[in-house]
């Protein structure tokens, strides 16, 4: 069944490609007769255009922007702050099928939101400042990495009987930046990792993340969880925090997960060359990110049930997800004709699949565009590699075999994949050549 309005979440892990993902499924269907654009049944896009996002508290997804860099040969900044694009289009399949016009356009909602905001999820459930605090610190006194860090911060606060207020957010916030230094994904208030305007903490040591980032929505909105017994016998701190977490919820996390809620409809992008690249702490780190999602769409989980009003508020119900394994073409061919980078897919997002057994799931492996061309040595590919080569000239390079499975343990490069500039035409009418979007347009729309 074709829907006539479709509210999509998209966000991405471990650098999904989330921008250009976007940007060249907006150019296909923008420029359809331009495109190598083929979708099931021999579908035609026409009258295809952009329409105004009627809240402002979203931005504007930049793809004009977007689309004009990957031409010039480079790769869009990566997008950390929310935005929206809104489109409609007619269909050619839909051109007899209804008798009232209105029918005669499908219009697309996309909603693109960092995976760093997933950690917000307990805020938007507990709308009392009191109820997060505890569930915070229990959660983190029940998993042992967290554990370490958090009696640290529980033995600054107790050995302090004057409890400043300022010096507790410092405590947090080194809490939270040894979070950072150690693969752990649940930094919240999320703007500590990445600030409301999307600029992300940069790599350093913990002490100077937390001199620099900060735990609210500004520097002088900052709170932390706080032990009960303490709050009992400290109002004014009690207070400040309410009302900095009341403001922090209603700005950030309360509209971000009304809109995720809302979706009928979830993309997720999966970046599976950085993850090997990037070693088993950052594989978990971004697995736990993608687990603590679904946990939050999960109806009978802890944080699902606060939610819940927020699904039915919104008439949301989750009809499809899929899974895509984006940088395709970053893969030995062979790996992808094997099954390879799809299996190593499936196996990472299996246990997420199972928490929503009532949506519809797929997994697709996708190039929204393409970086590099096949060479006939095995295990090579030719691109124009984005270091060391001031002329950017296309060079054969080596690419690692794909593992069957995730292993048990690896280090940091020992998959060794390059980082390559993008291969887009010149001319701007002709949109990035792709691999997969078309099949992904079909599943998310409902028309496979």
């Amino acid at each position: 069944m074709l829907d006539s309005k479709i509210k999509i979440a998209l966000t991405g892990i471990a650098g999904g490609g989330k921008t250009v993902f976007l940007s060249s499924l907006i150019a296909q269907l923008s420029e359809f007769d331009s495109a190598v654009f083929t979708p099931a049944n021999s579908v035609k896009i026409h009258n295809y255009r952009d329409l105004p996002i009627k809240s402002n508290k979203w931005k504007q997804f930049k793809f004009d922007k977007y689309i004009e860099c990957l031409a010039r040969g480079c790769w869009p900044e990566k997008t950390t702050a929310s935005a929206k694009h809104l489109c409609e289009y007619s269909r050619s399949d839909w051109e007899h099928s209804f008798s009232l016009n209105r029918f005669f356009k499908q219009s697309l909602e996309f909603f693109d939101f960092p995976g760093e905001r997933i950690a917000d999820a307990a805020i938007a459930a507990y709308k009392e400042y009191t109820y997060w605090s505890e569930h915070i610190l229990q959660h983190f006194n029940d998993h042992h990495e967290y554990k370490i860090h958090l009696e640290e911060y529980l033995n600054a606060l107790n050995s302090n009987e004057a409890h400043n207020i300022n010096e507790i957010i410092e405590r947090y916030k080194l809490l939270l930046a040894h979070l950072i230094t150690d693969y752990k994904p649940l930094v919240t208030p999320s703007t500590f990792l990445l600030s409301p305007d999307g600029k992300v903490a940069k790599a350093a040591n913990a002490e100077e993340i937390a001199r620099i980032q900060t735990c609210g929505l500004t520097e002088n909105s900052e709170f932390a969880p706080i032990p009960a017994e303490i709050l009992a016998t400290n109002p004014e701190i009690l207070n400040k925090m309410s009302s900095a977490y009341k403001e922090y919820r209603n700005k950030i996390a309360l509209p971000l997960f009304s809109e995720i809620l809302s979706a009928e409809t979830l993309i997720i992008l999966i970046d599976i060359p950085s993850l090997l690249a990037g070693g088993v702490d950052r594989y978990n780190d971004n697995r736990q990110i993608l687990l603590d999602l679904f946990e939050s769409l999960r109806s009978d989980s802890l944080i699902g049930k606060l939610l819940k009003p927020l699904i039915s508020l919104f008439k949301g119900r989750l009809k499809r997800v899929a899974f895509v394994a984006t940088k395709m073409d970053m893969v030995d061919k062979n790996d992808i004709e094997n099954g390879k980078l799809r299996g190593l897919l499936k196996l990472m997002t299996q246990r997420a699949r199972r928490t929503l057994p009532d949506s519809d799931f797929e997994w697709f492996t996708c190039s929204a565009c393409y970086s590099t061309r096949p060479s006939e040595k095995a295990h090579h590919l030719i691109g124009k590699l984005s270091v060391n080569n001031p002329a950017q000239e296309w060079i054969e390079y080596p690419v690692p075999p794909l593992p069957e499975v995730w292993p048990e343990n690896w280090d940091y490069n020992d998959y060794p994949f390059y980082s390559i500039l993008p291969d887009a035409p010149r001319n701007m009418q002709i949109p990035p050549n792709h691999s997969g979007l078309d099949k992904i347009f079909d599943f998310i729309t409902g028309g496979r």
